[in-house]
């Protein structure tokens, strides 16, 4: 699901892998951050603030991943794709 960087209500009722995402002028899309949210993450607004610093402009979720132990391999995996180092956090 793609979403404006400006949804603020992203993971209030389920949890998901959040991905921040920036465009460069053709359209190519990269990674800023990935986070693991819990429905309802308190640092969710402050993360996204923290993205937006970075040129994020969408957000991506995923939600197919049942257990936080799966979430968290999957941002894992997806930290290596972060377009500049240290720009992101799981």
């Amino acid at each position: 699901m793609v979403q404006p960087l400006d949804t603020v209500d992203l993971v209030a009722e389920d949890p998901a892998v959040v991905l921040a995402v920036r465009r460069n002028e053709q359209g190519q899309a990269s990674i800023v951050a990935v986070r693991v949210c819990q429905a309802g993450d308190p640092g969710f607004l402050g993360w996204l603030a923290a993205c937006a610093t970075r040129g994020a402009c969408e957000l991506h979720a995923y939600r197919l991943a049942e257990t936080g132990s799966e979430r968290a391999a999957i941002a894992t995996d997806l930290s290596g794709l972060i377009a500049t180092a240290g720009a992101g956090g799981v």
